[in-house]
């Protein structure tokens, strides 16, 4: 609960507001840096993945776009720093499959007559 307060309630991928009912039910906690991921050297990150720092809140549809991705993590980087650089590569890749997925749906599902 205190991540989506700290977030006011909005997807931090998209920005979609959800704290009217019934769109905060499609409120969820995303782990920006993944419980099994690995810097490059091949060893943990440096801080403490359960830690609010590293949750954010994210709507169904990008925590569900997100896929299992190891993301390069610097080891030389503070945790807060290895956060920061994965979020935003993670928010790229889930902005770009969104965007990939409305370019087919409008050219493929929506053409289709009822």
């Amino acid at each position: 609960m205190s991540v989506w307060k700290r977030d006011e309630w909005k997807c931090r991928y998209c920005g979609a507001d959800l704290s009217k009912w019934p769109d905060w039910l499609n409120l969820t906690i995303d782990h920006v840096i993944p419980k099994n991921s690995k810097n490059r050297a091949g060893s943990k990150p440096k801080g403490d993945i359960e830690s609010t720092e590293n949750k954010v809140t994210a709507c169904r549809s990008c925590n569900t776009m997100r896929n299992q991705t190891a993301y390069k993590i610097p080891s030389a980087a503070s945790f807060e720093e290895q956060i920061k650089i994965v979020f935003e590569e993670k928010k790229e890749q889930i902005l770009q499959r969104r965007n990939d997925f409305m370019e087919f749906y409008r050219a493929h599902v929506a053409k289709q007559p009822p």
